[in-house]
């Protein structure tokens, strides 16, 4: 159980570090590609999914996690909470998709409405994987998590 358990810690440490490096480089090497103005317009649109993103992933998938019982009550559980995820990601979508125009507006750049629109896309794809990754670092097979992750 100890070299489980520390393998977890390895793994999850990783998992959580390694993508922010990741994305890191991965910004830099964006913001070479593109002008500034352009640059600043996908910064834009990450901090609305980047804000819907840690609104929507709050409480259910952790508490997946935490969920005792049995493998039958845990998977009902599961199924229920990807389906209320998928549908409230419709929804943020929706609600995304209504409101970049006048995000556009407010920032006085009408080319925010599309990247909004695409890049807002992202929460419904996000949604089809959270249960499944929660399920994973519930059995402590951070490993995997991480390598999707």
């Amino acid at each position: 159980m100890i070299s489980k358990t520390l393998s977890a810690l390895k793994w999850s440490i990783l998992g959580s570090n390694l993508p922010q490096i990741i994305n890191f480089f991965v910004s830099i090497y964006i913001a070479r590609l593109l002008a500034p103005a352009d640059y600043g317009l996908v910064a834009l649109a990450g901090i609305f999914i980047y804000f819907l993103q840690e609104f929507f992933s709050g409480g259910l998938t952790t508490a997946l996690i935490q969920q005792q019982g049995t493998d039958h009550e845990i998977e009902a559980a599961a199924n229920f909470i990807f389906t209320f995820n998928l549908i409230i990601s419709v929804l943020f979508y929706l609600v995304l998709f209504i409101l970049s125009p006048y995000i556009a507006l407010f920032f006085n750049n009408p080319e925010a409405k599309d990247i909004i629109i695409v890049f807002s896309l992202v929460i419904i794809i996000n949604a089809f994987g959270a249960v499944q990754l929660a399920l994973l670092k519930k059995k402590l097979i951070l490993k995997l998590f991480s390598t999707v992750n």
